[in-house]
Order: structure tokens, then sequence, then C-alpha cells
């Protein structure tokens, strides 16, 4: 099951995809603007607790690490280990990059 009361068989209409595409978007509006506000908070969290000059390592990293957008230049060095190296080359933060393939 998708979504509570559709099933596979149910796409087949394009009324019913319609449908869902529908609580899909009904969906993203109730939960994404939860979600820029949490990571606006941690962003505030890291720009009012981290000193300037400071060295931060950013375990587990991804493709996002949610700093402050002058902490390139306004930190010493921004290290960071993962495990997905495509994603961890996206993120324009870290400066230093450590994969780790566990698999």
């Amino acid at each position: 099951m998708l979504v509570p009361g559709f099933v596979k068989e149910n796409l087949q209409s394009e009324s019913n995809v319609n449908c869902l595409m529908l609580a899909c978007l009904v969906l993203s509006c109730l939960v994404l603007p939860s979600r820029f506000v949490a990571v606006s908070a941690l962003t505030n969290y890291y720009k009012t607790s981290i000193s300037p000059g400071s060295s931060i390592l950013d375990i587990a990293s991804s493709w996002v690490s949610h700093y402050p957008l002058n902490f390139p230049e306004t930190m010493k060095r921004i290290s960071g280990s993962g495990m997905n190296r495509f994603e961890m080359q996206a993120n324009d933060q870290v400066r230093r990059k450590e994969f780790y393939d566990y698999d």
C-alpha cells in the first residue's frame, strides 16, 4: 500500500493517480515547513555555538551540513567523514573529506 486507501491496482486510473498526487502534495505541505524550521534552528545553533576559527569534524556527513553560509571562510577547518562519496562531493562546506564504504 502506497498511501492509506491506495493499492497499486488503483493507480491504473488517471483520476486515482491525480488523487494520489494531490494527497502527496498536501502531505508535503504539512511536512516541509517543519523541516525548514528544524534546519533553520540547527543552522542558528551552529552560528551561536561554534566560535570563529574553530576546527569542525562533521561525522556522518552527507550532501549538506547545515552550517551558516560563511562558515567555510570563518572556520579554521571543516572536515567530514561519510559513507557516500557522491553525496559528500556535493557538500561545498566540507573541505577535507574522508569516505568509508562499510559494504
